[in-house]
C-alpha cells in the first residue's frame, strides 16, 4: 500500500505517488521522473481520474476532491506525458460538443481523435 508523496524506485526511475481521490477515495496516480540523462519526458499514469476530454466518475468521492486532484495533476511539468487508464476520448469529446457545439478547440481535438485513434 502506498500513500500520497511516497517515492518508489524502479531501476533509475523515480515514481511519486499522488493521491487523486474522487473516482475512489484511495485513488493514486503515479508520476514517473526519468533519470537526469534519460532522454524522455516525465509521465503520469492517471488510472481512472483523468482522461482526454474528461475525468472519471465519482464513485466514492465528491466534486471538491476531483477539483483538488485536477489541481495536483495540473501542477506537474507541462512536458509531462499523460497515460489514462481507459480510452474514452471520442465519447468525452462528443459530450463536450453537446455542451459547447462551436468550441473550436474541442472540434479540433475531435478531428485529431478521428484521425489518430482506432478505438474509443
Amino acid at each position: 500500500e502506498v500513500d500520497d508523496g511516497d517515492v518508489l524506485q524502479l531501476g533509475a526511475l523515480s515514481i511519486t505517488c499522488i493521491h487523486t481521490p474522487a473516482h475512489t477515495n484511495g485513488h493514486i496516480s503515479y508520476f514517473i521522473t526519468p533519470p537526469a540523462r534519460g532522454g524522455f519526458p516525465p509521465a503520469v499514469f492517471t488510472g481512472d481520474v483523468l482522461f482526454v476530454g474528461g475525468c472519471g466518475r465519482f464513485f466514492e468521492g465528491r466534486p471538491e476532491q476531483m477539483c483538488l486532484s485536477m489541481l495536483k495533476l495540473g501542477a506537474l511539468p507541462a512536458e509531462t506525458l499523460v497515460y489514462c487508464g481507459h480510452e474514452y476520448t471520442r465519447k468525452n469529446l462528443q459530450f463536450c460538443l453537446e455542451v459547447e457545439p462551436r468550441n473550436t478547440a474541442t472540434l479540433a481535438k475531435m478531428e485529431w481523435a478521428h484521425a489518430t485513434l482506432t478505438g474509443g
